[in-house]
């Protein structure tokens, strides 16, 4: 039985319960009002149950290489699960997004046809039963400079 410990003091009055721990379990509800004088109205109104579906663990980010127009990405965690490999040119991953899934299994992957001289900015997420589940720590690497094709050049420090 779960008893709200929150005090309902009169009209309006908003208890929130986290049934997580019963997950799985068949889940009865019961309101109750125990007035002992006079006469009492009691309402239930709005009652709102939202089924969150568990995530999964974020995978550890191990290792993060940046080479010619590519980057190396390395990590752990369930190898039962397909990993989502995110690429951003800015710490907020709100510009120059790039995402790439990998196979179950798979813990290295190389993401090509990157833009030379970039700092790429990496994490992982495992795509969990219907979504992706929590993002990994960010790291970060930059790209090699790229050639230079066209001769005469000088460089205009």
């Amino acid at each position: 039985m779960v008893n709200p410990t929150a005090s309902i003091q009169g009209s309006g009055s908003e208890v929130i319960l986290d049934i997580a721990r019963y997950a799985g379990l068949s889940i009865r509800f019961a309101f109750v009002s125990k007035y002992h004088t006079g006469d009492a109205d009691f309402h239930v109104d709005n009652i709102r149950l939202r089924k969150v579906i568990p995530g999964c663990d974020a995978p550890t980010l191990t290792s993060v290489t940046g080479g010619d127009g590519q980057v190396v990405v390395e990590w752990t965690g369930d190898e039962d699960k397909q990993t989502i490999i995110e690429l951003a040119t800015n710490e907020t991953f709100s510009a120059g997004i790039r995402r790439d899934t990998v196979a179950a299994g798979v813990t290295t992957a190389t993401v090509v046809n990157l833009s030379a001289s970039t700092t790429y900015y990496v994490r992982v997420r495992h795509l969990c039963d219907l979504d992706a589940g929590e993002p990994s720590a960010t790291m970060s690497a930059a790209t090699a400079c790229g050639a230079i094709n066209n001769f005469p050049w000088t460089e205009g420090f």
